[in-house]
């Protein structure tokens, strides 16, 4: 596999890498580390993995990769590659998809869990070249408090401020269940309030994506962005196929625990009833 690393800085100044194709095509999305050097001997790690001369390394002098003594060859290639590398091959077929979902709702045992899983998905699937996005996850469920999760800080807080003011383009593309565009937050004039609370947070661009749910149940995806102009018509139509396969997770994620509430209820119910007969 031939492939160039390109350094980057995410919303919460991490330095994370990525790893490209020659035509630019995102292969993979590394972790956030605290400093370039700790991002260049991971660098190390996969180049390692990948072996020699596959990857060539365009964004680190090699002086500051090179800084101290050089690790040994270590046989657990694809442990390595692991550690460093979240599974973010773009575009991924459906049936990987589909895979990754279901290990979504066996690895969690609750909505709240469930969700933080499915916005880490989604930041890992739709970032590419040149944009990373952090996600955010907003749930309202009949006579349940409304449920957010999110990738990263930074997805939360736009969610925390929407569901606060009652305004803004995710909450607007939740309640009209319709994909909400924000090109650039310092241009837009149709939620006031939040444009002016939003100011500050290092988020520029907010597409929103409904997630079909089912009843009285409603969900969307809060994609952010930290330039103008993230998302092009093709970003737009990949989180639409994306939103569309993790809403049949969702819908049997929400069935699972509206069963085990009711499950819960009647154990309770039960368990008072023997207290009044006793």
């Amino acid at each position: 596999m031939a492939g160039i690393f390109e350094l980057f800085t995410d919303l919460h100044s991490n330095v994370r890498f990525r790893l490209l194709s020659p035509d630019g095509t995102l292969l993979a999305l590394s972790q956030g580390y605290p400093d370039k050097r700790a991002a260049a001997m991971a660098i190390t790690d996969v180049r390692e993995c990948a072996g020699t001369g596959l990857i060539q390394d365009h964004c680190i002098p090699s002086k500051e990769r090179a800084a101290g003594p050089r690790r040994p060859y270590r046989r657990n290639k694809l442990r390595i590659w692991n550690a460093h590398m979240i599974a973010a091959a773009i575009p991924e077929s459906p049936l990987n998809m589909d895979a990754r979902l279901q290990d979504l709702l066996l690895d969690n045992n609750d909505v709240g869990a469930f969700l933080d899983g499915l916005a880490t998905l989604a930041a890992t699937t739709l970032s590419r070249a040149g944009t990373g996005v952090s996600c955010g996850i907003t749930v309202t469920r009949r006579k349940k408090p409304t449920t957010l999760a999110s990738s990263e800080p930074a997805a939360r807080s736009m969610d925390e401020l929407q569901n606060t003011l009652g305004d803004g383009p995710c909450l607007t593309a939740l309640t009209e269940q319709t994909t909400v565009l924000t090109p650039d937050l310092d241009d837009e004039h149709r939620w006031p309030r939040f444009v002016q609370s939003a100011a500050g947070h290092g988020v520029r661009s907010i597409l929103g994506v409904p997630l079909p749910a089912e009843g009285e149940s409603r969900a969307v995806l809060n994609l952010c962005a930290n330039r103008p102009n993230a998302f092009s018509h093709e970003d737009i139509s990949t989180a639409q196929m994306f939103a569309e396969q993790a809403s049949r997770a969702l819908r049997l994620a929400l069935r699972i625990a509206q069963l085990s509430d009711a499950s819960q209820n009647l154990t309770a119910a039960l368990a008072h009833r023997t207290t009044i007969d006793l």
